[in-house]
């Protein structure tokens, strides 16, 4: 079960669009940051700082072979998040007497008499 802490770190992690392009970077496998890094105009070391930022919300896990350093996509805190959001979409519709169905929302709001 996913906690706020933990909530707010997946959270953060996707807030910015670098690295919300790193995952799709990683969805194919597993990468080493300079194969990660090589579409991006920053430093190695700025990428690194992003990857270590999604490391730390456990949305990228890592693989050490010898000295090479792997990093792959961990989905599971996605999932969670995506399930937060889909209860809490949920939630604000029945209170607002409307019903939100694939971004959409259907059915009318009442007002009041």
């Amino acid at each position: 079960m996913m906690t706020p802490s933990s909530l707010d770190k997946t959270m953060m992690a996707l807030a910015d669009p670098t690295r919300r392009a790193i995952l799709e970077r990683l969805s194919p496998g597993e990468a080493r940051v300079t194969e990660i890094a090589q579409p991006f105009d920053m430093s190695l070391n700025a990428v690194s700082k992003h990857v270590l930022i999604l490391e730390r919300a456990h949305l990228v896990h890592r693989r050490r072979q010898g000295l090479e350093h792997f990093r792959s996509v961990n989905a599971e805190p996605l999932a969670e998040a995506a399930g937060w959001i889909d209860d809490y979409r949920g939630r604000t519709a029945r209170k607002g007497g409307e019903r939100i169905q694939g971004g959409q929302r259907t059915g009318t709001k009442h007002s009041p008499p």
